[in-house]
């Protein structure tokens, strides 16, 4: 209440302008709080569209400029849903719902859970009915009420032990509102064969199923990729193999993502053909108004594809389509500087330039130099190798060596002299043995120091993970604990790929470091004006972090799997499973 010329005044909450409004309703969750916030008057009715209007735009804006935060939720002190990768996700209303996925062990999954957006909890239905095999790698959509699970695979247990794996090409419907298992027979016996690693999206009361690795019962080979085309009659549930053009058409390809752009046009990104057959092409799947008729495909030319940093990997990594924008989050592609390449390409012409000269001389002095750099070489490499285990700064022995070396490398030095050179290091190398005391209880002393330094880091992952989840908290990292090689967001612009088969890298250069360690084969779901990333394998961070310096850093080490990380490559960092959530929303304005 307020006095206005000595009169008194009300002040309700209809008072409050509408910029205000719409900027505190923007702070509650956008799918139970902000839809309640309908019911209290016309005006908050039209605030909250306009809010939800406003949300939906910022959220589309600050995907391109990399205007974007990432909230890490921990699992929650209760039940909570456990690690695993190549699972199934699907978003019904403000609920995101989980389905199998596979341990790193293989051991595969038949559980639901359900994740409230709203709340930030997991839920898991008490479910009955037909439950579906423990399975990875299957489809999962939503239609009328019902989750559709198709296909997927299983390993076996390991006893007998000549049992194989298997893929399945059963369909499973699941109640959203009741939460009952219904196991489906097709009415037909043309139907589609089993297969795993495909992708699946409805478009009316069809289900599309494309690619994916097949499994046939009089096919020779066992497993095969596949790049055709199944639709699903969701009312009879019979099968139907669409005929499409022999010609362009994709490879046959498992692991992609498929887009739903319209009822008429299908994006398909990405893929595996099997092993060293990574695919980043797109391909738009053209259906005519008679779906009678034969489909067609057209290759999608992309813009930016080699820019710098390069485009991301779109293999093994879900896409997302958001408005016009298709969203990939997947590590940074780091580029080898130019002038580590100019200083590498000239070494590499020097070392020839030195080889060609060395082979002028005769025969007798090519077999005495040969043999004297060989045994220079093998006691340099010898203290080298010593010396990165021990943690030895290089003394005046190892620059004897080196410089014997290049002398040798030269090929102008006469055969006392090489031999005088492999004695040398023949003799420094001998002295390392009387060294190796003192050097060994400094050795001793770093091992202890790392140890206490790893013990600290459980305590600190010990508080984090006992802490409970709330609504949009955040596990706040710090310097020890932020990703080496976090999962960045490339957005494409793929509003020109209908009329003009083009699409266009449309993300800002920028390298953000609060995103999760690289990961693969996660679920990634578009909720209302944020994304959510769930699960997936990744390497092990604690070990990596474990991982000794290399002797000499300044070498540009590339980032992702089969890249150097310290002392040793990321094929000795074992692989571990996730169940953190991962949101992305837009920063906010303070006003």
């Amino acid at each position: 209440m307020d006095y206005i010329d000595n009169q008194l005044t009300v002040t309700t909450v209809d008072d409050i302008p509408q910029v205000v409004l719409e900027y505190i309703l923007s702070y509650l969750s956008p799918y139970r709080q902000l839809i309640d916030c309908k019911l209290v008057s016309k005006t908050w009715r039209s605030a909250v569209i306009d809010t939800i209007r406003k949300l939906k735009r910022d959220f589309i804006a600050s995907l391109v400029t990399q205007s974007i935060r990432w909230w890490h939720l921990s699992p929650s002190s209760g039940p909570s849903i456990s690690g695993r990768y190549s699972h199934s996700a699907c978003l019904v209303g403000s609920s995101m719902y989980v389905f199998g996925g596979c341990t790193i062990a293989n051991t595969t999954f038949n559980d639901l859970w359900r994740f409230d957006l709203s709340s930030r909890t997991w839920i898991r239905p008490i479910a009955t009915g037909t439950f579906p095999s423990p399975k990875a790698c299957a489809s999962m959509a939503y239609h009328n009420n019902y989750l559709i699970l198709f296909g997927g695979w299983t390993h076996s247990s390991p006893y007998p032990i000549h049992q194989e794996w298997r893929i399945f090409n059963q369909i499973h419907l699941f109640d959203t509102t009741t939460y009952r298992w219904s196991l489906v027979v097709p009415t037909d016996s043309h139907y589609c064969p089993a297969i795993a690693g495909h992708s699946a999206s409805i478009i009316g009361h069809y289900m599309i199923v494309f690619g994916g690795l097949h499994s046939e019962a009089n096919n020779p080979i066992p497993f095969f990729s596949s790049n055709d085309v199944w639709i699903l009659n969701l009312e009879t549930f019979v099968w139907n193999k669409q005929p499409v053009t022999a010609s362009p058409k994709p490879l046959p390809r498992y692991g992609h993502s498929q887009v739903v752009l319209d009822d008429q046009h299908i994006l398909i990104t990405g893929g595996s053909g099997g092993p060293n057959m990574l695919f980043n092409d797109i391909w738009l799947l053209c259906i005519p108004d008679d779906w009678s008729q034969q489909w067609y495909w057209r290759p999608i030319e992309v813009i930016r594809k080699d820019s710098n940093p390069p485009g991301p990997q779109i293999n093994f990594h879900p896409t997302c389509k958001i408005a016009n924008l298709l969203v990939v989050l997947s590590p940074a592609q780091r580029l080898r500087p130019t002038n580590q390449c100019k200083d590498q390409n000239n070494k590499l012409r020097n070392n020839n330039n030195k080889s060609s000269s060395a082979e002028s001389g005769s025969s007798s002095s090519s077999r005495q130099y040969s043999a004297a750099k060989e045994s220079a070489a093998a006691a340099a490499n010898d203290r080298l190798d010593w010396q990165q285990l021990s943690g030895q700064v290089p003394t005046a022995s190892t620059s004897t060596a080196s410089t014997s070396i290049s002398a040798l490398d030269t090929g102008t030095i006469s055969t006392a002299a090489a031999a005088a050179a492999a004695a040398s290091a023949a003799a420094s190398g001998s002295g390392l043995q009387q060294q190796s005391r003192p050097l060994s209880r400094r050795n001793r002393q770093r091992q202890l120091e790392g140890l206490d330094r790893m013990e600290l880091r459980i305590q600190q992952m010990k508080k984090t993970i006992s802490s409970p989840l709330v609504v949009r908290n955040t596990t706040i990292r710090s310097s020890e604990q932020l990703a080496q090689n976090p999962m960045q967001l490339f957005c494409l612009d793929i509003s020109q790929v209908i009329g003009k088969n083009i699409a266009k890298w449309v993300h800002k250069n920028i390298f953000v470091t609060d995103g999760p360690e690289e990961v693969m084969l996660y679920t990634l779901v578009a909720g209302r004006a944020e994304l959510i990333m769930f699960g997936g394998i990744q390497k092990d961070r604690n070990c990596r972090q474990n991982q000794a310096p290399p002797p000499d850093s300044s070498g540009g080490g590339g980032g992702g799997i089969g890249g150097n990380v310290g002392g040793g490559g990321l094929n000795d960092i074992p692989d571990i499973v996730s169940n953190q959530l991962h949101i992305i929303t837009a920063k906010r304005i303070v006003i």
